[in-house]
């Protein structure tokens, strides 16, 4: 009898009621908070301060050439590779779609641009910079499905453009020197 009761009073400690966790397209989020969205999945941003309506939407992985890492895969790759996304902004009814592409390290993290004169990781329009700080999966034993990559943006208010893709070109194809060869880059 002692067992028995024992045993409800583990059960029921056991059993706790979970919030769901809103989904990304119910949240709003703030200016200067990092937000993680899935392939097709738009957050709001809000700025009280200046009562916009700003939306960003993850259009989709444009491409991924970072080199795979995992416990069974070992390869050494001559560059690191990068990640491209496309995002959707929306600011009081303007939209734009761009691309971001960043450096990151095995987690995902976005640790720099792929072009010195620029920075591909960010984006200017309607007022705000458009950050990327973060994409995952990072590709192991076989790439991520387009629909398993996650971005983390975060949104600021910007007082004036910063010079962004579209000044200098900052795709991966233009990753090459006057010679037409592939630069070479090497981090440690």
């Amino acid at each position: 009898r002692c067992v028995a009761v024992a045993l409800c009073c583990v059960l029921l400690v056991g059993c706790q009621v979970v919030e769901d966790t809103p989904e990304v397209d119910d949240a709003t989020f703030g200016l200067n908070e990092p937000f993680a969205l899935a392939v097709g999945e738009t957050a709001s941003i809000e700025d009280a301060a200046l009562e916009t309506e700003l939306e960003v939407t993850f259009v989709e992985v444009v491409e991924d050439t970072r080199c795979p890492h995992s416990a069974e895969v070992d390869v050494n790759c001559a560059w690191s590779g990068a990640i491209e996304v496309a995002l959707e902004a929306t600011v009081n009814g303007q939209t734009e779609t761009f691309a971001l592409i960043g450096i990151t390290d095995y987690d995902g993290v976005v640790e720099g641009s792929i072009n010195s004169e620029t920075d591909s990781t960010l984006w200017y329009f309607a007022g705000y910079n458009f950050i990327l700080t973060q994409v995952t999966p990072y590709p192991g034993d076989e790439r991520p499905l387009p629909e398993e990559y996650v971005t983390t943006v975060v949104v600021r208010r910007a007082a004036e453009p910063l010079p962004t893709p579209t000044d200098t070109p900052a795709t991966i194809e233009h990753l090459i020197d006057d010679t037409g060869l592939p630069v070479l880059c090497i981090s440690e």
